[in-house]
């Protein structure tokens, strides 16, 4: 039997709270570092040699004060440790946070509760130990649910919604997730989603829906930024009243309504940029503003340019921003009452409004900052549809050039 011997006093470390002490005590078999509030042994000894118990208890100080500084740290970043963090599993936490989302009445708990009970939960990645996920226990995961048949889009939505629950508590309690969760982590792991290409609108379409749209309260000039000024429906959305300049014919893009919600950010591309359009559209803005300011909407200058009064909700009756979802539900009504088909959503408007633009003679860098693109190879795909009128285009000036009468050199 090792004999007993004496702690070596206590390790003491200065926080924002005061002083974090951890106590030395000597056990049959070795010596455990232990917190005051009997915490998770950080070192221990099991030789019983006196140079061994030397050597040992030496390596368990340090593993002890390295994790007291850890412990330091996190309490300095608010960051209260919870003993049985360190046993809870992918599930634990990813029914914890389908729990929140159905206290909140979330729309979308219930297709993430089905997506978590049948490709999570049944799995054995549901009883992985959090601190113990690696990229290896993903990978085989979704190598499961591909031999079980899941298709690709399930596997990636599966996955994602790991992901997020990861990101919950990603940080100094589970270092490991932190990695897991940086951006390329996981690259080749996810399936590639499929291509899905854009059709933009024709000049024809877009005219037939501006028309039809105009004589519609609101979603006309709505969409006619989104024509007039290349924006996407949530920029559009997310304009202010003070973003509007009359007299140099400009709009400031510096805001989105964010998608499933009807809160504000920033702009995809992560700034303001500043776009000219075109007199008629700055005319429809104002007698929108005017209209709606005599209709009881609010109108300072920070207020939106376009709101609707709430349905239903704690907001009933209150002016409150245009969600993604009422502006797509809204396009697609006025594309079949103008005998359109209007599939794709309303990005078709900004996809068709760069090509006119292109076909108009406008430069790839001109387009680019209209557009709000921070790589240039995205604004160079658009390039694809206005090809063939750029085409016709080119082929008609050659006949042109062709069929002008040329003076015989003398």
């Amino acid at each position: 039997m090792g004999r007993r011997r004496k702690g070596t006093g206590t390790l003491k470390r200065s926080t924002a709270r005061g002083y974090l002490t951890l106590i030395p005590q000597v056990v049959r078999g070795g010596v455990r570092h232990l917190t005051p509030e009997g915490g998770v042994a950080v070192g221990r000894r099991d030789q019983y040699t006196r140079q061994e118990w030397d050597k040992r208890l030496k390596q368990a100080t340090a593993t002890a004060t390295a994790r007291l500084d850890r412990l330091v740290r996190r309490l300095d970043a608010g960051d209260v440790p919870d003993p049985t963090r360190e046993r809870r599993t992918l599930d634990d936490e990813g029914t914890a946070w389908l729990g929140e989302l159905e206290t909140n009445r979330s729309r979308s708990y219930a297709i993430y509760e089905g997506t978590w009970r049948l490709h999570v939960r049944t799995d054995p990645i549901g009883a992985t130990l959090l601190r113990e996920l690696r990229r290896d226990h993903l990978a085989d995961w979704q190598a499961r649910l591909a031999r079980a048949g899941a298709s690709d889009s399930r596997r990636r939505y599966a996955l994602e919604r790991v992901l997020q629950v990861c990101r919950r508590v990603a940080g100094p309690a589970f270092p490991v997730l932190a990695e897991l969760v940086k951006p390329g982590a996981l690259r080749g792991l996810k399936p590639d989603a499929p291509p899905v290409e854009t059709i933009p609108l024709t000049t024809e379409e877009m005219t037939m829906l501006l028309a039809h749209g105009l004589t519609v309260d609101t979603w006309g000039t709505l969409f006619a930024v989104c024509v007039y000024a290349s924006a996407r429906i949530g920029e559009a959305c997310g304009l202010r009243r003070r973003d509007v300049d009359p007299f140099r014919r400009t709009l400031t893009l510096a805001q989105q309504v964010l998608h499933s919600t009807t809160d504000l950010g920033v702009t995809k591309g992560k700034r303001s940029r500043t776009v000219p359009v075109d007199a008629d559209l700055i005319g429809l803005l104002i007698t929108h503003m005017s209209q709606s300011a005599s209709r009881g909407q609010p109108a300072r200058p920070d207020d939106l340019v376009f709101q609707v009064r709430a349905s239903r909700g704690p907001l009933k009756g209150r002016w409150s921003p245009i969600s993604y979802s009422v502006a797509s539900k809204a396009f697609e009504k006025i594309g079949r009452d103008a005998g359109l088909d209007l599939g794709y959503g309303t990005h078709r408007l900004r996809h068709g409004s760069a090509m006119l633009a292109l076909a108009g003679g406008a430069s790839v860098p001109s387009l680019q900052r209209v557009l709000g693109h921070t790589d240039v190879r995205t604004t160079m795909l658009y390039l694809g549809h206005a090809a063939e009128t750029m085409d016709r285009r080119g082929a008609e000036a050659i006949g042109d050039a062709l069929r002008t009468p040329h003076r015989s050199p003398p």
